[in-house]
């Protein structure tokens, strides 16, 4: 966070109020507890016993009482993250500019909009 520009991805929070005094742009996938299930236990099985791109060292996804303990806590901590997140984002500096999705269709026809709007030469470089 001490460059110019930089991107965080997580939900990490403890440092979410700090990086919201330094961001000028937030994407919050605000996801159902069940969506968010459904997602991290099809992840799971389609890699289990493989290490994944996205994990550091030689991790290879496996069943243990801390996935257990993750898959709980998505299934039924989503409700009190939810309102931790809204919590910091209504405390957020003025001037932060805000996208929220509920949906990956939505976060999808963000990302499709963008990608027409270079390919239109609306795009300009930040």
């Amino acid at each position: 966070m001490r460059g110019e520009c930089w991107i965080i991805d997580g939900n990490y929070n403890r440092t979410i109020p700090e990086r919201l005094q330094r961001a000028d742009t937030v994407f919050w996938f605000d996801f159902s507890g069940f969506r968010c299930f459904r997602g991290v236990v099809g992840r799971f099985l389609r890699d289990h016993g493989r290490i994944r791109e996205d994990m550091g060292g030689d991790c290879a996804e496996k069943l243990n009482p801390e996935k257990l303990r993750f898959f709980l806590n998505t299934l039924f901590g989503a409700k009190k993250t939810h309102d931790r997140i809204a919590g910091y984002l209504s405390d957020a500096p003025e001037g932060i500019v805000l996208h929220v999705f509920h949906r990956r269709r939505e976060a999808e026809g963000f990302l499709a909009d963008l990608g027409r709007a270079k390919t239109e030469g609306g795009w300009t470089e930040p």
